[in-house]
């Protein structure tokens, strides 16, 4: 909704209410229609703390003034502990303030104007007003006093809930450092086992290449001790020729060699041994890692939430700081 328009929706709404008229006869309508009044729209309902913003005060003075007898004029709405107000309720405000402010006026005299209080009303358009009776000062007093008293109260729980959450925001960045530091310790460890898995991998395929050369040498001395053995030449010649030496000498050598190979099959199923544990192991550190990051991005997620909260804490005390030094 426009500026213009809200300004004559509430000229309409208040053309026959007292205190409105009130502001008229001191000519203060100018100091009602602030840029935030024009900004409200007539559908939406208000807490404490955001119509104090509209009208420049703390809640708790908003608060203040519903155990005093306005609040049947000003006419709140009730939702279990807390009040809501809609823009009608919200420019009463502003015309009491504005009132107070602006036209010398007390919380008496504007009660009087209402009609809440049963006294003339004769006097409520001078800003020089006489002195009321006794009872009507005691009144007043009290309603100040217990506001102050309320006021402070309402401090104290804020600085309190402040302090709280500077004390949960420091746990959460602390936490948050311990979870990081966990989550290099892991993936330190996580390389470490990646390079012992391609060191184990590499000493195999050594292994391989290793037993493939001695597959190409047996074939080659086999070849070799082939042509050297002499074919046989019958009975007589080898019942008189004296064995071969060449020959006996190649199966021992052949001997040797499968020996060997058993030995590397058995060097083999300790390779697997190996793989199988490390790969164990770096399974169990990527599920820890899988943990560890997800808890990081919920504590983030909660610090964010804490550190916004105290932001909005901050500028809340720097726009009431504001508005006391207005």
């Amino acid at each position: 909704m426009e500026a213009f328009n809200m300004k004559e929706l509430l000229e309409e709404k208040f053309e026959d209410d007292p205190i409105y008229k009130e502001v008229q006869i001191l000519n203060l309508e100018k100091e009602l229609y602030t840029d935030k009044i024009l900004n409200m729209h007539p559908e939406t309902t208000y807490s404490t703390v955001e119509a104090g913003k509209i009208v420049g005060r703390p809640d708790s003075t908003i608060r203040n003034y519903f155990r005093s007898d306005l609040i049947d004029y000003i006419q709140p709405e009730k939702m279990g502990k807390f009040y809501r107000l809609n823009y009608i309720s919200v420019f009463k405000f502003q015309m009491i303030l504005t009132l107070i402010d602006k036209g010398g006026k007390s919380l008496n005299d504007i009660a009087y104007a209402t009609g809440l209080r049963a006294s003339s009303m004769a006097s409520f358009s001078k800003i020089n007003k006489k002195s009321e009776d006794t009872n009507n000062n005691q009144s007043l007093q009290n309603f100040s006093d217990g506001a102050q008293i309320e006021e402070r109260l309402n401090n104290m729980e804020r600085l309190m809930a402040y302090l709280k959450l500077k004390t949960d925001h420091g746990d959460q960045l602390r936490q948050l450092q311990g979870i990081e530091y966990e989550i290099q310790l892991a993936e330190r460890d996580l390389k470490l086992l990646d390079n012992e898995l391609s060191l184990l991998d590499a000493r195999q395929e050594t292994k391989f290449f290793e037993h493939k050369h001695n597959t190409i040498l047996d074939y080659s001395l086999r070849k070799t001790i082939e042509t050297k053995t002499p074919k046989n030449q019958g009975f007589f010649a080898s019942l008189f020729s004296k064995k071969n030496e060449d020959h006996v000498s190649a199966d021992e050598i052949l001997k040797d060699a499968r020996q060997k190979a058993d030995a590397e099959n058995s060097h083999e199923d300790d390779y697997e041994l190996q793989r199988e544990d490390i790969e164990k192991q770096i399974n169990a550190i990527q599920e820890k890692l899988k943990s560890l990051n997800a808890k990081k991005d919920q504590l983030e997620d909660l610090t964010g939430e804490t550190n916004s909260k105290l932001l909005a804490f901050n500028q809340i005390n720097a726009l009431e700081n504001s508005n006391e030094e207005g």
